[in-house]
């Protein structure tokens, strides 16, 4: 068998709402190896393009499926349309402890979190999510390529604030979440050799110093570092990997793109509880999605009647 995964995140640059780290893994049968193009085995059901119809699922980069304009929907229906290959969920609690490990509590302190809960779906239709998972599961056995997992990490603000401010630095933060999708692939699949791909952390070309620390019981192998792709081999006793990090791979690699979208819808999910709950305080504030602009008015309009409440500024705004 070969293994291949993908992984990528949703929510590094706002100011606002969590950060989401999501990976997906898939095996594929022997005489198609590694490097099969899963858009191509999957064809029958799933695009790369966004189409006018539904007639297809559609993974690419999750800025082509979704934006404020276009609404939630397609994103949704891609999203979940995997998930159920896995396990349907009815609720975005529910998605969180199937998908995201659970709340562990973490989410009590905030109060637009704690205690709520979204139906799902809540802009696709679940006749088509439901029709689309049915022949994706169909085409997934037929190309005799299976999907072991789908996970998705959520960073809560106070939790990025305190982790960046231990690391220093946020792009180590975003990494270390990507090396524990890593360290998980490695622990159950590193016998097979796997193929992880994630796409490039900002300018950096150089990740040596940020795997050997992961890895250090391994041997790690560069075989590129450059602008477009950085790749790595991690040799253990009994394993191996390699670790690609490419410049625009959503568009390149499939699991990429689904873990692209995954994760955003993930995080556009907990925003929508967040808006929903200061949208319950202020009924004529308009929404935010957190980025730094909009996140600035945003913050201005509800400032007195969150010091009212008694919320502190760390539970809602990124440090870094």
């Amino acid at each position: 068998m070969g293994i291949v995964a993908g992984i990528d995140e949703a929510g590094y640059g706002p100011l606002l709402g969590p950060l989401l780290v999501a990976g997906a893994v898939f095996e594929t049968p022997d005489d198609c190896g590694e490097d099969v193009d899963l858009w191509k085995a999957l064809a029958d059901c799933v695009s790369s393009r966004v189409l006018k119809d539904k007639s297809k699922i559609v993974v690419t980069d999750s800025k082509k499926v979704y934006s404020a304009a276009k609404g939630l929907g397609r994103l949704e229906e891609t999203a979940l349309s995997f998930m159920f290959c896995k396990n349907e969920v009815k609720g975005f609690k529910e998605l969180l402890a199937g998908f995201a490990g659970g709340e562990n509590g973490v989410l009590d302190v905030y109060p637009w979190y704690c205690g709520q809960d979204i139906e799902l779906p809540v802009a696709a239709e679940v006749g088509d999510i439901i029709r689309h998972s049915e022949n994706l599961t169909n085409s997934l056995k037929n190309s005799g390529i299976n999907l072991l997992n789908i996970s998705a990490v959520p960073v809560a603000t106070k939790e990025f604030n305190d982790e960046a401010a231990k690391t220093g630095n946020k792009s180590v933060l975003l990494f270390n979440k990507c090396a524990g999708l890593l360290v998980d692939i490695w622990n159950r699949h590193g016998t097979a050799s796997p193929k992880v791909y994630i796409d490039k952390h900002g300018a950096r070309n150089r990740y040596m110093h940020l795997l050997a620390p992961v890895f250090k019981d391994g041997f790690i192998r560069i075989h590129e570092e450059g602008d477009l792709e950085s790749v790595y081999e991690i040799i253990g006793d009994d394993r191996s990997m390699f670790v690609s990090f490419i410049q625009g791979s959503e568009t390149k690699h499939l699991p990429i793109a689904l873990a692209s979208i995954c994760c955003k819808y993930i995080r556009e999910l907990f925003m929508r509880l967040f808006n929903q709950y200061w949208l319950g305080q202020m009924p004529d504030l308009k929404p935010t999605a957190g980025y730094y602009t909009d996140a600035m008015r945003f913050l201005n309009d509800i400032e007195e009647k969150r010091a009212s409440l008694g919320i502190e500024k760390g539970l809602m705004v990124r440090a870094k």
